[in-house]
């Protein structure tokens, strides 16, 4: 009788390792689908942007103090930010919330950019904005709700 060879159980290996292969995403996928609709899941929390918010910022190292004021009518926001007199009162014109994020944008007369990202965390908000080439950061707290 012959011994064996390791030829004769090379085909067998490779034959069953390729199955593995081949399954391995299946077991991925479905691991990852399982995960996915597992009752402890992360939510996205709805949130309430609707109010006035009072915020502080700084432009051209001045403190700035003003109120943000998001209001909705049908299925569009509405977002005018008083900047306590640094510039007039800005009306965005465009305004669309994902998650706990509010972006808005508008133009100025004058033809340049104006850019608002807001995140809210219950009463709180963090962001920044740009009017053309200046920019800052700011944080804020409701101050008042609107309906």
């Amino acid at each position: 009788m012959r011994p064996s060879s390791s030829r004769s159980t090379r085909p067998r290996f490779v034959a069953l390792t390729l199955a593995a292969l081949l399954r391995a995403p299946l077991l991925a996928a479905s691991a990852l689908a399982a995960a996915c609709a597992h009752p402890r899941s992360v939510t996205m929390r709805a949130v309430d942007p609707l109010g006035r918010f009072d915020y502080t910022s700084a432009a051209d190292g001045q403190e700035v103090r003003g109120t943000i004021v998001i209001a909705r009518s049908d299925s569009a926001y509405t977002v005018v930010m008083n900047t306590g007199g640094m510039t007039r009162d800005i009306l965005f014109q465009r305004a669309s919330l994902e998650g706990d994020r509010l972006t808005a944008s508008t133009t100025t007369p004058a033809g340049a950019l104006v850019a608002l990202h807001v995140r809210f965390e219950g009463d709180s908000i963090t962001g920044d904005w740009a009017m053309g080439p200046r920019t800052g950061t700011l944080r804020g707290v409701r101050s008042a709700t609107t309906q």
